[in-house]
């Protein structure tokens, strides 16, 4: 008997699967740092690479909590089986904090609506730039953001795997330059998140944000 989808997530609990989430990825950034004290920066930018992908999909679930249609069904599925899914939504959540794109958005938000701009996060991301007072991202760290993150499953599995190309390749292949940029990166990703699972859950704008009623 094949299962209803729509059926299966209505009984979902995002905000629980939402903090465990937030946890495992924090984890994985605690051994990223561990990994790099002992310069094995292959390991380190593995466990970062990890570390975003669990933190994407923190927020993701509370967008859900917030928005049953935030995803559809079948994007739903994505979280939790396509690496570059999750990818492709850190890429989105960056470009939406665009100073312009907050200022527009600030200023008419109904216009984000079916239009060119169009961006699932908009919301989100004015809720994080403005409501919780976390600035913007220029267009300049946000195209070398993107840029990381186009390359980050490639990363992610150099850094754990013995591979063949012509040579060997091997996870001490990665150095502590690519893991400092990585590090940037989870650094922006932990600042824009880490404030949605450590404010009061009394704060009113984090309740409007969760009810739906944020603009």
């Amino acid at each position: 008997m094949e299962m209803d989808m729509d059926g299966y997530w209505l009984d979902c609990d995002y905000i629980s699967g939402a903090c465990f989430s937030f946890e495992n990825g924090m984890k994985h950034f605690k051994y990223g740092d561990i990994a790099a004290v002992g310069s094995d920066y292959g390991f380190a930018v593995s466990h970062l690479v990890l570390g975003v992908e669990e933190l994407i999909k923190s927020l993701l679930l509370v967008c859900l909590h917030s928005n049953q249609y935030f995803l559809t069904t079948k994007e739903k599925e994505k979280i939790f089986s396509q690496h570059n899914f999750k990818h492709l939504n850190i890429k989105e959540l960056f470009s939406s904090l665009l100073p312009e794109r907050i200022e527009a958005y600030h200023e008419n938000p109904f216009a984000f609506i079916n239009s060119e701009q169009a961006n699932k996060f908009q919301t989100t991301a004015h809720f994080l730039s403005r409501g919780l007072k976390l600035g913007t991202i220029e267009e300049d760290e946000i195209n070398i953001l993107l840029k990381l993150m186009s390359h980050a499953n490639d990363h992610k599995n150099k850094g754990f795997y013995v591979d063949y190309r012509f040579d060997w390749k091997l996870p001490e292949d990665i150095d502590s330059n690519l893991y400092a940029e990585y590090k940037k990166l989870t650094n922006k990703l932990i600042g824009l998140i880490e404030p949605l699972f450590t404010m009061p859950i009394t704060d009113e704008r984090l309740q409007d944000f969760l009810e739906g009623e944020w603009i």
